[in-house]
């Protein structure tokens, strides 16, 4: 005999047996009031926390609320609810308050903390066909996670495998009231329409289509495990590495695979860096760009708030930097933080024996001028022109042009935190203070 959804959900939830609290997304609907029942009919010594978003985009959305928190009063359990603030980004409106809603959850799931949401099989399929029908691959067509980490703690969907007419049943069963929201109705939005316009003829047609579709979901998700496998394989021989602006990965390495294990690992290096996977047009630039010009080029890819570049056999990825004038200058004085948004922050430590000999009465300049310029280094005896001395040290281009340049009286004592010039180093028990340069972002 089938296991009631009460019964299955203790078994699911004994995965989180160390869960500090479990939050169910309450929408006030009949799946999330069905959810929230059977989990306080558990009896679970975790603390209950029902979130409610309210989006605002009907106008019963203020009732729902209130609906929502008369039945936790009800069954004794805490309730949160926040108004969602949706931002239009040409999407769509579902994109947009989905996008809103999980940025909500995010910030209330602590640490220690389990996110229930009451999708179910039925939500699967639908997700698949929208998917399907916006060009995914097998990760997309896999559909929703059971299981993601989200905020600072875990989301968790226990009734992924349960079908919606189950919930409904469950739902009426134990006499549940429940919103309808009059949106679910409306056939302009896309879930909607599949889901009573599509999706019924389907079936009408192929009977176990659901079953066959879960089959096929199942084997995406299996196909999406294997590439990510490989994906971590490549990665790592890619050697990937935190600089000082961003992040680099090997070039050798990543140009010696096909362009499918090519993309697979600039996909997971962009996501372990934390930066946003871009389109397959973007990749397919970077591709074309970093991998297949002269070895000579200075690549560029820009998206977003993002580039990509190429330099001696890596690839970074890092943020746009804004623009730099090159012709100004900036003064300070040696307690002070100097700070623009287009070279980052510039301050000055002292130390006794080491950096530059300053007056810390007279005012520092800072500016970027290099032509021409050279420096000896401390430790060296001999000067060398910038341009080389950051050839031998790696620096990148990007880099160079926005390295600091500072003069106390008209003299060079430093190149932005990289040398300290002889000429003004402190000898001795002197103190000196040494440039601590962070760039912007």
């Amino acid at each position: 005999m089938k296991a009631t959804l009460p019964e299955q959900l203790r078994d699911k939830l004994a995965a989180f047996a160390d869960a500090e609290r479990f939050l169910v997304a309450f929408s006030g609907g009949a799946d999330s009031h069905a959810l929230l029942h059977a989990l306080v009919l558990l009896e679970l010594p975790q603390e209950i926390l029902a979130l409610h978003v309210n989006h605002g985009l009907s106008p019963n959305a203020d009732n729902w609320q209130l609906h929502c928190e008369a039945v936790c009063r009800e069954l004794q359990v805490g309730f949160c609810a926040e108004r969602a603030r949706i931002q239009r980004d040409g999407t769509g409106l579902e994109n947009a308050a989905r996008q809103a809603r999980y940025d909500i959850f995010a910030r209330h799931v602590l640490p220690g903390d389990v996110l229930l949401m009451a999708h179910h099989a039925d939500d699967q399929i639908e997700t698949f066909f929208l998917r399907l029908l916006r060009g995914a691959g097998v990760r997309g067509l896999g559909g929703m996670p059971e299981w993601r980490a989200i905020g600072q703690g875990c989301l968790y969907r226990p009734w992924l495998d349960r079908a919606r007419c189950e919930l409904r049943h469950y739902a009426r069963e134990q006499g549940l009231g429940w919103v309808e929201d009059e949106s679910n109705v409306d056939l302009q939005f896309d879930r909607n329409y599949l889901r009573e316009q599509v999706l019924p003829v389907l079936q009408a047609r192929w009977p176990q289509a659901a079953q066959s579709i879960a089959r096929s979901m199942a084997w995406c998700g299996e196909a999406d495990a294997v590439t990510d496998e490989l994906a971590d394989i490549d990665y790592f021989a890619c050697y990937p590495h935190a600089e000082r602006y961003g992040y680099s990965l090997s070039f050798s390495y990543l140009r010696g695979l096909s362009r499918a294990r090519r993309r697979n690992v600039l996909r997971l290096w962009l996501t372990r860096c934390g930066i946003p996977v871009p389109g397959h047009r973007i990749l397919d630039a970077m591709q074309l760009q970093m991998m297949d010009s002269r070895s000579d080029a200075s690549p560029l890819v820009e998206w977003d708030l993002w580039q990509c570049r190429r330099y001696q056999g890596r690839l970074y990825v890092m943020q746009q930097l804004p623009p730099l004038d090159s012709e100004r200058s900036w003064q300070c004085l040696v307690g002070e933080v100097l700070e623009d948004p287009a070279f980052g922050q510039l301050s000055f430590a002292a130390c006794s024996g080491h950096g530059m000999r300053l007056h810390p009465l007279r005012p520092l300049t800072v500016n970027f001028a290099r032509e021409g310029l050279r420096c000896r280094p401390c430790g060296r005896e001999h000067s060398q022109t910038l341009k080389k001395l950051f050839q031998e040290f790696g620096v990148p281009p990007w880099l160079r042009e926005r390295t600091p340049l500072i003069y106390q009286d008209g003299q060079l004592l430093a190149i932005g935190d990289w040398w300290v010039c002889a000429e003004a180093a402190v000898a001795g028990n002197e103190t000196g203070y040494i440039p601590q340069w962070a760039l912007p972002g």
